[in-house]
């Protein structure tokens, strides 16, 4: 079996001897998002294919790569794209990206991705803050032998996303309009359209269906447990309700 911290080792390695800056902030900028890495300032682009084990985006949109370079003062690593489990990767390897993060010495890491909702009070486009997610992947990314210097077997997620990102975050989107925080769902990406899972899912007050989500945040709290872990990383999520497409009348 590949020893996954040295091979995140090599991979943050790799990514830092290709840029003086020593990025603060890791993002990853899902579907329609990725243009803002293109503001970044004095950047370097790293195709993922030249990053040692690291997953490669086939999604349509997804450019590939990741771009270090400043957002402000601030220095930064944004990937553009990431994989998922539908394009036929394991949970581990979904979730290696923000591993890299950590070896890279990144502490905060903020998740993007565009995703469906359910519930037709939310305007299509509409910026949304997750607070928490539940997993219906039925895979995750901390199973199989643990690697303690990753992080303990089971991790705290009772503040899967960090308080103090979320209240800031709502601060600064009061400045811009509405807000909306709700949890949400991660399901793989096919099977978002089954009527009686929908149906369910807004009866349980879910109204976010996410992949990708729980897998880069599961890897990161496995090392939040200890608090004082000077490694440790603090995520902050959000999304886009981009499709506003289900409905719950049975087809005919």
């Amino acid at each position: 079996m590949n020893d996954q911290f040295t091979l995140a080792e090599t991979a943050a390695q790799s990514v830092l001897q290709r840029t003086s800056l020593r990025p603060q902030i890791g993002l990853v900028l899902g579907s329609g998002l990725g243009g803002f890495a293109d503001s970044l300032t004095d950047a370097t682009r790293i195709p993922f294919a030249d990053i040692p084990a690291f997953p490669r985006s086939t999604a349509i949109g997804h450019a590939g790569q990741m771009v270090i370079g400043k957002a402000g003062d601030v220095p930064v690593a944004a990937m553009q794209g990431r994989a998922h489990l539908y394009e036929g990767y394991s949970a581990q390897e979904v979730a290696f990206p923000i591993r890299v993060f950590g070896r890279m010495g990144i502490r905060a890491v903020i998740l993007t991705n565009a995703a469906g909702g359910i519930n037709l009070t939310y305007q299509q486009g509409a910026l949304v803050l997750i607070r928490d997610h539940i997993n219906l992947q039925g895979t995750n990314p901390l199973a199989g032998p643990n690697d303690d210097r990753f992080g303990v077997r089971f991790p705290d997620m009772t503040h899967a996303y960090e308080r103090s990102y979320r209240e800031l975050a709502r601060e600064e989107a009061g400045k811009l309009g509405q807000l909306r925080s709700p949890i949400a769902r991660c399901a793989a990406a096919h099977s978002e359209r089954y009527f009686a899972k929908n149906k369910w899912v807004k009866r349980m007050g879910l109204v976010i269906p996410s992949e990708a989500r729980d897998l880069g945040v599961r890897s990161q709290r496995r090392r939040r447990w200890r608090r004082q872990e000077p490694r440790s990383l603090a995520s902050l999520g959000m999304t886009s309700a981009s499709r506003l497409r289900f409905t719950f009348q049975p087809a005919e």
